[in-house]
């Protein structure tokens, strides 16, 4: 977790290019005043305060983003606001519906937390040449975030604020049998217990993304879904790649023949639950239950973007093994036995018991608790090694 906080801390600090903190925290905010907000509950009161001075349907801020978020916090420069100098728009009731009793206003008024508090945190912006050492006042800077993370203490908390990521690689012929169909068992365990997980790698859904589309909550997530795939084939044929020729020959040289044989193993991650939401690239989890997140099928961009998109652990579910880790703890899954003794450095859990006889009832409550356990602070092998690497998508010409 130390490791994940300072390399966290560091991405913070080279954001803000070294800058001066400075008081903007310390003011006092109120409904009305022009002070920071820097409390998600502190926005909500200010959204309760418009809702009721303003008779509006469906109340908002000025200058927003398609979600409602005020633009000018992403401009590197501090910003206060108050109620009274809040001009208001009409926001659409499918922006505003809530799910599972979360408004996603309150998930909005968090982004802007977050945001606001950077901003105040480095108060005015200073390139690093302002500074006469910048590692020194860098190394400053991020003593600093450790002393705060430092207060905060271990305390329970619900299964159901679980946000897991499903994603496999080096696959074999026994993977949709085995390690993905138990993350598939695991995942609608999760999802009864009120967690989230979110499925990726679109490419490697090609052929088998009917099942996802006839699992989906409405007619309109039916439609996202069919343009998920759709606009990944497109972006594969824009660059004269083919769509049927995915799997590799590690993937062929364990048993799998087509993208078809490939997809229907993977799409087993996603267990049996309702597609609840579609998300794009990065894009943070909102609800609760099975999500779809886009992105490709390589190893480290896909795991990468399940991070980025806000889950606290990757499932890895692999066949010919692999020792990465990315920037979150990334637990693999052997869908063999013969790879799990190979490869005791690699592999967190063996799946290949299956094929032994171990009923899947019994070996998804033993994953169950694996799963917890590093949740709550047991390492995983990647973490172990200290192999956690960063990967973004990218498209288009890079100058």
């Amino acid at each position: 977790m130390k490791k994940h906080l300072l390399k966290l801390s560091f991405l913070i600090v080279t954001a803000s290019m070294f800058c001066a903190c400075d008081s903007f925290l310390d003011k006092q905010p109120s409904a009305t005043s022009d002070a920071p907000i820097t409390e998600v509950s502190q926005l909500l009161s200010l959204y309760d305060y418009v809702t009721n001075t303003y008779e509006y349907d469906y109340p908002g801020v000025y200058a927003t983003d398609d979600y409602g978020v005020p633009l000018a916090l992403y401009d590197a420069s501090p910003i206060t606001f108050g109620a009274d100098q809040m001009s208001l728009y009409a926001l659409s009731s499918e922006v505003m519906e809530t799910t599972t009793g979360n408004n996603v206003w309150e998930y909005e008024y968090a982004k802007i937390f977050n945001a606001n508090t950077i901003i105040a945190s480095v108060g005015s912006v200073n390139g690093s040449q302002e500074e006469k050492d910048e590692i020194e006042k860098g190394t400053e800077l991020v003593k600093e975030l450790c002393a705060y993370a430092g207060k905060f203490k271990r305390e329970p908390c619900d299964t159901g604020k679980l946000k897991i990521g499903l994603k496999c690689g080096g696959s074999d012929g026994f993977s949709g049998i085995t390690a993905n169909a138990l993350v598939g068992s695991f995942s609608d365990m999760l999802i009864s217990k009120g967690g989230a997980s979110v499925l990726t790698e679109v490419p490697e859904m090609f052929g088998a993304e009917t099942i996802l589309m006839n699992r989906c909550r409405t007619e309109k997530l039916f439609n996202k879904t069919v343009d998920l795939i759709n606009n990944f084939k497109e972006y594969f044929l824009k660059y004269g790649e083919k769509t049927d020729e995915n799997p590799s020959p590690g993937n062929k040289a364990g048993g799998i023949t087509t993208i078809a044989d490939k997809s229907l193993g993977c799409v087993q991650k996603g267990g049996s639950a309702v597609v609840e939401d579609v998300l794009s690239y990065a894009e943070p989890v909102k609800k609760k239950g099975l999500s779809l997140l886009q992105a490709p099928g390589n190893d480290l961009v896909a795991s990468n973007a399940l991070a980025a998109s806000g889950c606290q652990l990757v499932l890895f579910t692999t066949g010919r093994g692999t020792p990465f880790g990315c920037p979150v703890p990334t637990a693999k899954l052997s869908s063999n036995t013969t790879l799990y003794e190979k490869k005791k450095n690699w592999i967190d859990f063996n799946a290949g018991e299956l094929i032994e006889g171990k009923k899947m009832t019994e070996l998804t409550n033993e994953f169950f608790d694996f799963v917890l356990k590093v949740c709550s602070g047991v390492q995983t092998k990647s973490e172990l090694l200290d192999k956690t690497e960063l990967a973004i998508f990218k498209d288009g010409v890079t100058l």
